[in-house]
């Protein structure tokens, strides 16, 4: 709340600060806000056009409203304005592999790994478009190295390499990867562990 009026300050001084509009589209979006959030956010880029974060913001929000189509546009318009960004390219990735348009998404964490050759979350996502192509044993390298990158402790990733592992036939390597998952499940997200379980109970199914 102190941000936001400190913020709303700025801005009756320097109403055409982009940065000022971008920061506070973003807390109100995270106060719940959402119309507010919007308005101000579509103010960046008619104040910098060459500054990315509104269009990259509004891509973000549309993205964890469940309009991925409208996620995708967004984030188009931010990767023209930089288009050499991981997080950006991470984003339209992720909203891509949502609408199931899986070359178009591989192309996008391709473009995450050779911006940041380190993004374990571009290797998670480029196994899930990779699996849906039926490549998988290059699904197990990604997401094996998206593990080794988290040290063996993120259990969504560990979920997504038991995926690969499942889709590549191997079976048992997918049990020791969601049994992995399941002890590094964190205790607050009771969600994912009820997944990991059935995946486990899944795949030990088919083995008998």
């Amino acid at each position: 709340a102190e941000a936001i009026q400190a913020l709303e300050g700025v801005l009756a001084l320097k109403p055409d600060s982009a940065r000022a509009h971008g920061k506070l589209g973003t807390y109100y979006a995270v106060v719940g806000q959402r119309a507010r959030a919007i308005e101000h956010l579509q103010a960046v880029a008619p104040c910098d056009p060459d500054d990315p974060y509104g269009h990259n913001m509004l891509g973000w929000l549309a993205y964890l409203d469940g309009d991925s189509a409208s996620a995708v546009e967004a984030f188009r318009r931010a990767d023209e304005v930089r288009p050499f960004s991981a997080e950006i390219n991470y984003r339209w990735g992720l909203a891509l592999l949502k609408l199931r348009q899986w070359p178009q998404a591989e192309t996008r964490f391709r473009q995450v790994l050779l911006i940041d050759p380190n993004h374990a979350g571009a290797d998670q996502g480029l196994s899930h478009a990779l699996v849906q192509q039926s490549q998988f044993e290059e699904a197990v390298r990604t997401a094996r190295r998206a593990a080794r990158l988290t040290k063996f402790q993120n259990a969504d990733i560990l979920l997504s390499l038991g995926d690969a592992y499942a889709a590549a036939g191997r079976r048992a390597d997918a049990v020791a990867a969601l049994t992995q998952a399941l002890d590094a499940a964190p205790a607050n997200n009771p969600e994912l562990a009820a997944r990991l379980r059935q995946r486990l109970d899944e795949l030990r199914a088919r083995s008998k």
